[in-house]
């Protein structure tokens, strides 16, 4: 189902990289716009005060059927190889992390979202430019910079 197994080319894991960051966010937007999702399963992964790097993984099985197929599934009919997915899915992970680990800084991007304010900072696991586009955007948040804690 991989347009070709084998390859790594730049542009591509960009590619990827740009599709997890909207699918993330578009579903963790869709996860505390509807109270009732929010509320039976994304809650679980709030609950964990305050959050640790295994915070991270920390979600309802619900929430994982929810969003796991669906992007395994964009991820298999597109142009990426496997070895790019992959490198975006081990890079996205790494991020994921690093966003629940917690500093010393109480503007870290994440934490206010975990901390502070659960209806902004939303985007997950690399940049912030959904949150800035649709208003999510926590105006005293530190720069989110990906893969530094």
């Amino acid at each position: 189902y991989f347009s070709h197994i084998e390859g790594i080319s730049f542009l591509n894991v960009m590619i990827g990289i740009f599709i997890i960051d909207t699918m993330e966010y578009f579903f963790h937007y869709f996860l505390h716009e509807n109270k009732t999702l929010y509320n039976k399963l994304h809650n679980v992964h709030h609950r964990p005060v305050p959050m640790t790097p295994q915070t991270s993984f920390t979600n309802h099985d619900g929430e994982i059927f929810i969003t796991s197929p669906n992007i395994l599934l964009v991820f298999v009919f597109s142009s990426l190889s496997f070895h790019e997915y992959i490198i975006v899915t081990a890079l996205s992970f790494s991020a994921t992390v690093s966003d629940h680990t917690v500093t010393s800084s109480k503007r870290k991007y994440h934490y206010i979202h975990h901390h502070v304010n659960k209806n902004k900072n939303l985007q997950q696991p690399f940049f912030t430019y959904w949150d800035h586009i649709f208003g999510t955007y926590y105006k005293g948040s530190d720069l989110k910079i990906p893969f530094v804690p």
